[in-house]
Parts: C-alpha cells; sequence; structure tokens
C-alpha cells in the first residue's frame, strides 16, 4: 500500500468481510523501540497517543501476554494487531489480512516470541493483522526507511479510522431515531 487512504480503504473492506458495522474493537500495538524495525507497534501507538486517540488502543510493547487478561475480558469482538512481521515480504511491505488468510500464519511471527496463532487461541477473538516486513531487528538500530514510510502510513490510516468512527458515534447520538 502506498498511501494511508488505500490503506484506510483494505482496512474497512476487511472488516466488512465478517461484520456489518465496525464491531467493538482493540488496536493492538507491539513493538521495541530499541530494536530496529520493531519499533512498528511503538511508533503506530506513540502517535495515536499524541493526538489524543488513546480509546480502544493498547501498546503491549514487546510482550502481548501481559495484557492477556485485558484482551480476553474484553468486550471486543476484533483485535486489529499492529505489529513488524517476519513473512518473506518485501521490507516495508504492509499487510492488512485476517489471520487465518495469511498462508504463513502458522509461522507468522511477531518479533516478541508469540505467533499470532496462539494469540488468537488465547483470546478467543478475531484477529486483523496489520503487519509491516522489518529487515533489522538488532539492538540499538535504527528504523529503515521502509519500515518508516510504512509506519507513518499505518499512522495516518489508523487516525482517520478512529476519527471517522467518533464521528459516526457523535452522529448516532446526536441524531436519535
Amino acid at each position: 500500500m502506498n498511501n494511508a487512504q488505500e490503506l484506510l480503504e483494505r482496512l474497512k473492506q476487511k472488516i466488512s468481510e465478517k461484520y456489518d458495522k465496525l464491531p467493538e474493537h482493540i488496536i493492538l500495538c507491539l513493538g521495541n523501540p530499541i530494536m530496529g524495525d520493531d519499533v512498528v507497534g511503538y511508533i503506530v501507538a506513540k502517535k495515536l497517543k499524541e493526538k489524543g486517540l488513546r480509546k480502544n488502543l493498547v501498546y503491549a510493547g514487546v510482550n502481548p501476554l501481559d495484557f492477556l487478561r485485558k484482551l480476553r475480558d474484553s468486550d471486543a469482538k476484533l483485535i486489529i494487531v499492529v505489529d513488524a512481521i517476519q513473512a518473506q515480504l518485501q521490507p516495508g511491505e504492509i499487510i492488512v489480512d485476517w489471520l487465518e488468510n495469511i498462508k504463513e500464519a502458522e509461522t507468522l511471527t511477531t518479533t516478541h516470541s508469540i505467533q499470532f496463532e496462539t494469540l488468537k487461541r488465547l483470546v478467543r477473538k478475531e484477529i486483523l493483522v496489520v503487519g509491516v516486513q522489518g529487515s533489522i531487528y538488532e539492538i540499538g538500530a535504527r528504523p529503515t526507511e521502509p519500515t518508516a514510510k510504512a509506519v507513518t502510513i499505518i499512522a495516518e490510516a489508523l487516525e482517520t479510522f478512529i476519527k471517522q468512527e467518533q464521528a459516526d458515534i457523535h452522529r448516532k447520538f446526536s441524531n436519535p431515531k
């Protein structure tokens, strides 16, 4: 995906495959700010928080299992996972797909010692992956240019996604039937 609008449309299209309207959801960002391209979820969460967009946002750092109870016990039906991935794609390439549609799902990993399939089984929710193929995961490394560009696209798309959701909620309550 080359821009935030394309990513936003892809995200909406994927959600509409399973839901008539946006379900309760959590945006789960994973990332390590000192490990090169593993910074994806960290920067996305930071940018969204700086814009005041904290509702339904969880930054789980490098260990999503620390948030297992919160994820499992929430009313959310959908978890949108934002993370760097290792899936033999081009560096900086963004994927948006249901976990079960990703052919590498059994081996597709976050860089946080948990496979997405394990996370799905533990939280018992649908998982939509917004992943960026990274290339450098070394302590002290800076994110590569392709990853930095992808992070900007994801943050912009999710910002618009959240703002549109908030506007829809506002309209719903401003115009009761």
